[in-house]
């Protein structure tokens, strides 16, 4: 359903101020376009936005080698203001952390790269105890898109051995306007 323009009369005088917000009052998700949609995309699981619970039980991905990036999730985000969150949950599975730092951000560059990502803004890096089996990192930022664009969940363990490293990533995208 698309949006429709609002009118309303300041001083008689007549002034278009936009598009008509409708927020949702029944704890529904809002459809597709207004204020209040939410996105989700999983690692290994759905990238389309599909809402089905089963769709988005976050599978793992393997790392990539040591202090090489990749991407745990591909995600096509429609135009828009958004409010992103995205969660990375880190397992150890059976490997040691030599250099135990690891990262999670966004980015619109594929593949081995850090381009784009930004300390504190689109990529958090954490310290961890070489024995640490599980962490959660978080990460909270704005994303204003006038076109659909591409976003890659990026993660990084600067050096590791023995078994290979495990994410479990989601990014969660709310319409904002």
């Amino acid at each position: 359903m698309a949006g429709t323009a609002k009118v309303d009369t300041i001083d008689s005088q007549t002034a278009t101020v936009g598009v008509a917000s409708q927020g949702a009052t029944d704890g529904v998700a809002q459809v597709t376009g207004y204020i209040g949609e939410v996105i989700r995309y999983v690692t290994a699981g759905s990238s389309s936005g599909s809402t089905s619970v089963a769709a988005n039980l976050a599978s793992t991905v393997n790392a990539a080698a040591s202090g090489n990036w990749g991407d745990a999730i591909t995600a096509n985000i429609p135009a828009g203001n958004w409010v992103a969150y995205l969660q990375g949950n880190w397992v150890q599975n059976g490997a040691t952390w030599t250099t135990p730092d690891l990262a999670i951000g966004i980015s619109t560059t594929s593949g081995n790269s850090n381009s784009g990502l930004n300390s504190g803004e689109t990529v958090i890096f954490t310290t961890v105890a070489a024995t640490t089996a599980f962490l959660g990192q978080c990460l909270c930022f704005p994303l204003r898109l006038t076109a659909q664009t591409t976003y890659y969940m990026k993660f990084r363990v600067s050096a590791y051995s023995a078994g290979t490293p495990q994410l479990q990533g989601v990014l969660t995208i709310e319409r904002k306007s």
